[in-house]
C-alpha cells in the first residue's frame, strides 16, 4: 500500500514538474512581442522587387539579416509579411503605400498578420567606382514602427554608412548587414523599455494597494 502511495506521489510530482515547465514556456512566448519587418530596398533609384534581379537578391538579405538579428534576441516572434505572398506586385504596392501613410500601412499589416508591432525600414543605398577600382557605397538607413493602435513605437533611427571595396557586392553586404545590427539593438532596446515600464506600473500598483 506504502509502495502504491509513494509511486502516485511520485507521478503527480513529474506530472506537476511537467505542468509548470509548460506553464513557464508559455509565459515566456507570450512575453515575446510579435512583430513583422517591412525592409525596403532602393539602389541607385531602383524599388527593390522579389524576382530574380540583383535588387531583389540584396532586398531579401538585408530582411535575412534583420530577421536573425531579432529573433537572437529572444525579445520577439518574428513574422514574415511576405514568406506566403511574396509577389513584386504586392511589396511594390504595400512600399508605395508606406511613402503615402506609414503609419496606416503598419496598422493594416498588425491587423493582416496578427502581430503586436510593425517596423519599417528603408534603406536607400548609392554606389560609384572610383578610378583606383573600388567601389564607394553609401546607403542611408531610416526606420520607424508603430504598434497595433498606430502609435509610435519611439524606436525611430537614421544613420549613414560609408564603404569601400574592391567588390561591389561585398560592399552593399557589409551595409545590410550593418542594418541588421542597428535594427536589431534598437528593437531590442525598445523592448527592454517596453519590460522595465511594465515592471515600474506592476510596482507601483502594489505599492498604492
Amino acid at each position: 500500500m506504502k509502495m502504491r502511495i509513494g509511486r502516485k506521489m511520485k507521478w503527480i510530482t513529474v506530472l506537476t514538474s511537467l505542468m509548470i515547465l509548460a506553464g513557464a514556456f508559455s509565459a515566456q512566448a507570450q512575453l515575446k512581442t510579435r512583430i513583422a519587418v517591412l525592409p525596403f530596398y532602393v539602389e541607385q533609384g531602383r524599388n527593390a522587387d522579389t524576382g530574380a534581379s540583383n535588387v531583389g537578391l540584396h532586398y531579401r538579405r538585408m530582411s535575412g539579416f534583420i530577421e536573425n538579428k531579432l529573433v537572437s534576441s529572444g525579445h520577439f516572434q518574428v513574422i514574415d509579411p511576405f514568406a506566403k505572398d511574396s509577389s513584386e506586385r504586392e511589396l511594390n504596392r504595400v512600399m508605395q503605400r508606406a511613402r503615402e501613410d506609414s503609419m496606416l500601412v503598419s496598422r493594416n499589416m498588425c491587423a493582416r498578420f496578427a502581430v503586436d508591432a510593425v517596423y519599417i525600414v528603408w534603406l536607400t543605398v548609392q554606389s560609384r567606382r572610383t578610378a583606383d577600382g573600388y567601389y564607394k557605397v553609401s546607403a542611408i538607413l531610416d526606420g520607424k514602427g508603430y504598434d497595433s493602435a498606430g502609435r509610435s513605437l519611439g524606436a525611430n533611427v537614421l544613420k549613414t554608412f560609408k564603404v569601400s571595396k574592391r567588390d561591389r557586392d561585398e560592399a552593399i553586404a557589409i551595409v545590410e548587414k550593418e542594418v541588421g545590427d542597428v535594427v536589431g539593438r534598437t528593437l531590442t532596446d525598445w523592448s527592454d523599455r517596453q519590460a522595465s515600464h511594465q515592471v515600474a506600473r506592476a510596482g507601483s500598483g502594489k505599492a498604492g494597494q
